[in-house]
């Protein structure tokens, strides 16, 4: 819940999450152009990229992080890989 706490905290959230999107997004078109992943609307694929980071580690704050985070590591970006239909 920690966006939720100050409307000034939230707002740079909100900011940073939309850099991050941008970015993501010209990594995923560059990536779909070089045919490492399938076509798909890149925007929307970022969108749910960032919010899949976002909501780990906020789940992170509020539990507590993972005793082996290479490992969670590993499982998050193969999760996110899946889902840009890397392993299809």
């Amino acid at each position: 819940q920690a966006p939720a706490i100050s409307k000034i905290l939230n707002l740079k959230i909100v900011n940073i999450e939309k850099e991050l999107i941008k970015l993501v997004k010209i990594d995923l078109d560059e990536l779909m152009q070089e045919n490492f992943i399938p076509q798909q609307n890149t925007i929307i694929s970022a969108c749910a990229f960032v919010g899949g980071f976002r909501q780990v580690v906020l789940n992170w704050i509020r539990e507590g992080v993972p005793e082996d985070l290479e490992e969670a590591f590993e499982t998050l970006l193969n999760y996110n890989l899946r889902g840009l239909g890397k392993y299809e």
